[in-house]
């Protein structure tokens, strides 16, 4: 045999040793998160909070509502991570015992995972709108 081969033979046995023996790599899935933004004409978002049930990972105490993640252009932002097959968020913006606009909200995730809310309208729009 020529020593072309036997080393090629050495080369393809060590790599299948060393793919039988290193484990593989984790491979880190993302996990689905849901966008809830939220916009009020005044612009004053401080005390207001999100909490969730349903598709949330972990569901929010109401005394305990998640805080915003940030702000934008449309107002403030919660992002909300989902637990895996779950179909509709359920959540309420509030402020105490203030809820804003009022009744229990709910994205629909077959529909995307972004909610769009202005203060005092029940609609949950699945993009941004014009709040004015």
């Amino acid at each position: 045999m020529s020593s072309f081969r036997r080393l090629a033979r050495a080369a393809v046995a060590s790599l299948l040793i060393l793919a039988i023996l290193l484990p593989a790599a984790p491979v880190a899935l993302a996990q689905a998160t849901a966008t809830i933004h939220y916009h009020r004409p005044d612009g004053a978002y401080e005390g207001w909070g999100l909490h969730v049930w349903g598709a949330a990972a972990q569901e929010t105490p109401w005394a305990e509502p998640l805080a915003p993640a940030g702000s934008d252009d449309f107002g403030i932002f919660w992002e909300v991570p989902l637990r895996a097959g779950a179909d509709e968020l359920g959540f309420i913006i509030h402020n105490g015992d203030a809820k804003d606009p009022g009744p229990d909200q709910f994205l629909k995730l077959a529909a995307g995972n972004e909610a769009w809310v202005v203060s005092g309208v029940p609609e949950v729009f699945p993009a941004q709108v014009d709040p004015t």
